[in-house]
């Protein structure tokens, strides 16, 4: 059956069961939770379609985290729909097949781990590891014997109604594996995020996941709603509190998007403290609330990271220029919109900043505009007013951000219509960087 939801088309063929409601089933069925392992044989794995019939991996892994605070210990699996019925809809709405992969969360043939944080704060443990049976428009036509017009009667279509199957009671059970060894009672306590733990183990796991060949995002599967600020009372408060954390951890998401989907209510105060807070350990925080983004994110078809430098003015005397180092990547979609994107400055404060905007290529020649987001504007503890141009903001706050890849070469300039990064004129300061294919930032 195909199903195209947004402009990447999806196969997924048949009505996949995915237990993750994990309601008392009847008989003895494979994909009944009463089945579900011990929790010492816990771990869940299927790869069989992350290549399968030597299609190339997908360029991005989606990482579920689960706060245990929020994971109600369970005796039997029975249990979980009275237990745990809001974590289940959440893990339906970003995991499953028949929900996350008809309405474009995730992509066919993505690899999706599920890990759940420990209240203590230690390492996160991994309950499931495997590629979403499914596959793209693309990915029928290129198989072989074939390929499209042959899957809908074809083997092709058996396995990934099979695997779909499989993928939903494997998923099922690791679930339910880790809810019969929770330390959790479904509520999280009112905590600073160090006493949660929870970005400790989020960062840990980002040390331990970075790919040459993929970007990596994180569904965190927790309620911030009670963290507690003290002394925070306005928005610029929150997020020079947060800068301020994240700049002096060791944590690095690595440009990672954040997904905190299981956050309820309007805190804007914990939001702004924890947007700021991922923005000063390396990442970016795509969506906070209880649910999904509307528009779902799309994956990237195209990776390219480059490392050179930026020609800034000099202090002492600024007809001169000196060399900052950059890193750059630069990732977009089917669409030509670009995702999980970014530049690093190395200045004495090391700071990340997204880049959003469109992609045009040519050929080997690739055109990036960023859009109205307002690029160094990010690090702004005021968003959402007049844009702020001062020495505290990288580039001086510059809202905007031209490049082009020519074959392994990036060139580009930031600049900003209303200030002068050059002491001359408002055409900004040049960039430049060489394509590193062996970086796995």
């Amino acid at each position: 059956m195909l199903i195209n939801r947004t402009k990447k088309a999806a196969l997924v063929g048949g009505a996949a069961s995915i237990a993750l409601s994990v309601l008392a089933a009847c008989g003895e069925s494979d994909s009944s939770p009463e089945r579900s392992l011990p929790p010492t044989q816990s771990l869940q794995t299927l790869d069989e379609f992350c290549k399968f019939s030597g299609l190339p991996e997908r360029k991005r892994h989606t990482i579920v985290v689960v706060d245990e605070h929020a994971l109600a210990a369970i005796a039997e699996p029975k249990e979980m729909p009275a237990k745990n019925a809001t974590l289940q809809q959440r893990m339906r709405d970003y995991v499953s097949a028949e929900v996350a992969l008809v309405g474009g969360v995730i992509e066919a043939r993505e690899r999706v781990s599920i890990m759940v944080a420990p209240i203590d704060g230690s390492a996160a443990r991994l309950v499931f590891s495997g590629c979403v049976p499914g596959l793209s428009e693309e990915d029928a036509t290129a198989l072989p014997d074939n390929g499209f017009e042959n899957f809908t009667s074809g083997g092709a279509k058996q396995k990934v109604d099979e695997g779909q199957d499989k993928y939903g009671s494997l998923t099922s059970r690791s679930l339910a594996n880790a809810a019969r060894v929770s330390k959790g009672d479904g509520a999280t306590p009112a905590k600073t995020i160090e006493e949660l733990g929870l970005l400790k183990s989020v960062a840990e796991v980002a040390l331990a996941n970075r790919s040459a060949g993929s970007v990596t995002r994180y569904v965190l599967l927790a309620d911030l709603s009670k963290v507690s600020l003290p002394g925070i009372e306005t928005v610029a408060d929150a997020r020079k509190a947060g800068f301020e954390a994240g700049l002096a951890s060791t944590f690095n998401f690595s440009g990672s998007d954040i997904l905190v989907a299981l956050t309820p209510g309007s805190n804007e105060l914990v939001k702004q403290y924890f947007d700021a807070r991922i923005l000063a350990s390396g990442g970016r925080l795509a969506f906070w609330g209880d649910g999904r983004p509307v528009q779902p994110q799309m994956p990237p078809v195209a990776i390219k990271r480059f490392t050179g430098a930026v020609k800034l003015p000099r202090p002492d005397d600024p007809t001169q220029f000196m060399d900052r180092a950059i890193m750059v990547r630069l990732a977009w979609d089917i669409n030509g919109d670009l995702t999980q994107s970014f530049l690093q400055e190395d200045s004495r404060v090391v700071r990340m900043i997204p880049i959003t905007g469109r992609v045009s290529c040519t050929e080997d020649v690739c055109q990036i505009k960023g859009d109205d987001a307002g690029f160094a504007q990010a690090w702004s503890e005021k968003p959402g007013g007049d844009p702020e141009h001062t020495g505290a903001l990288p580039f001086g706050g510059a809202r905007d951000i031209s490049l082009t890849i020519t074959g392994e070469k990036l060139t580009g300039t930031i600049s900003d219509t209303i200030m002068s990064l050059n002491s001359a004129d408002n055409t900004g300061v040049a960039l430049e960087g060489t394509e590193d294919k062996n970086a796995n930032w």
